[in-house]
């Protein structure tokens, strides 16, 4: 498993709010393609194509599997219950 590393600026972080209305799209946007005629085989392949080889140890670099864009996209539907809640 490759690690990420997440740079944040500790003297100026995002605010709530626009971390917030960021998720909210996120969530919003994987609904709207889920309703697109596309179904969700094409949408992993198409965006296996796109994906520029970068996973890797610095040496060995692939495109990401089919499983992991599925695992990303099924988790980007479920942010803004994860994340948000409502007043």
């Amino acid at each position: 498993m490759v690690k990420i590393k997440v740079i944040k600026n500790k003297e100026n972080p995002e605010p709530t709010p626009v971390l917030a209305e960021a998720i909210i799209k996120i969530s919003e946007a994987m609904e709207d393609l889920a309703k697109t005629d596309l179904n969700e085989r094409a949408i992993v392949v198409l965006i296996q194509d796109a994906c520029p080889a970068v996973i890797g140890n610095g040496y060995n670099k692939r495109k990401p599997t089919k499983k992991e864009i599925k695992a990303v996209l099924d988790s980007m539907k479920q942010l803004k219950g994860w994340y948000c809640r409502e007043k």
